[in-house]
């Protein structure tokens, strides 16, 4: 049988003159090597790698979240080695799927690419306008849909082959609207 008793042991009181040198030379070493770990740790964090389309070749942009949007254009502008003015080039959000460009970032050239939500390996492309041009607007509620028209003696469905046309339509469209759109882009008949 197992027996309690009550101890009145009262905790030993440690000061600074109790404890050891080598225990604090100890601690503060442990210190150090945490910062200079986590300094190491938020400098590999911060280095993102961008991934930028321009036409159809793309280049992986090694850079900082610290980094400014201006700072990336100019850097994705030398990498491609273009001409243009940096006044004539922007940046866009790139959907690589329906390969249609997305949301710019040009309204704050000097945010970091951190608050702008631009972290690594983001698909973004290079957009270039004609001088005394301004760019396109980005609408949020415009999508885009391929359309394949049927041809006879086709066996495959790649894109090569089968040619699909993208249209550029708002997100809120009927279907009806929709196909009575297509029907007459294309001429399609009504069936009986």
């Amino acid at each position: 049988m197992l027996m309690y008793r009550k101890a009145n042991l009262k905790p030993p009181i440690i000061n600074e003159d109790n404890v050891p040198d080598y225990i604090y030379s100890e601690l503060e070493n442990e210190k150090k090597t945490t910062e200079v770990k986590a300094q190491i740790e938020n400098e590999i964090k911060s280095v993102i790698k961008v991934k930028i389309f321009y036409g159809v070749t793309f280049k992986i942009i090694t850079t900082k979240r610290i980094e400014t949007y201006k700072n990336l254009l100019q850097q994705t502008i030398t990498e491609f080695q273009i001409a243009a003015l940096i006044n004539d080039c922007r940046l866009r959000s790139y959907n690589i799927q329906t390969q249609s460009m997305q949301e710019t970032y040009d309204e704050t050239p000097d945010a970091t690419l951190d608050s702008l939500h631009i972290y690594a390996f983001k698909t973004l492309a290079l957009e270039i306008k004609e001088k005394g041009t301004t760019f396109s607007q980005y609408d949020a509620n415009i999508i885009s849909i391929k359309i394949n028209v049927w041809r006879t003696n086709i066996l495959t469905i790649d894109e090569e082959i089968l040619r699909p046309e993208k249209i550029f339509l708002s997100k809120s469209i009927k279907f009806s609207d929709l196909h009575q759109m297509i029907m007459t882009k294309y001429n399609i008949k009504k069936p009986m």
